[in-house]
């Protein structure tokens, strides 16, 4: 978490929906945030990004045992300007 926050000083989530059912845990979530310093061996970008993202916890006696995060790396690096769309992307996913 510190990386995030050292690259996306502005660094904000949104719980959109959230699921408790036994020991598990789940929720949607939106992300925002301006890429200023280095990500993952990225250099900044300068760009404001969005995103959503599920998270999943498995809680025992209180305590987390588990976690998962389940993101789309397209979407997040396609608004970084990392990757690109190819043309049949851009008509299939730019469609607006």
């Amino acid at each position: 978490m510190n990386m995030a926050f050292k690259a996306f000083p502005d660094f904000h989530e949104t719980i959109e929906e959230i699921i408790a059912e036994g020991d598990k845990v789940w929720a949607r979530i939106i992300f925002e945030g301006t890429h200023t310093d280095e990500w993952m061996g990225l250099a900044s970008t300068g760009k404001k990004v969005k995103t959503e993202m599920v998270d999943i916890f498995r809680i025992v006696n209180g305590k987390l045992m588990e976690y998962r995060d389940v993101n789309n790396n397209l979407d997040f690096l396609t608004k970084l300007g990392i990757v690109e769309y190819t043309e049949m992307g851009k008509k299939i996913f730019q469609q607006k």
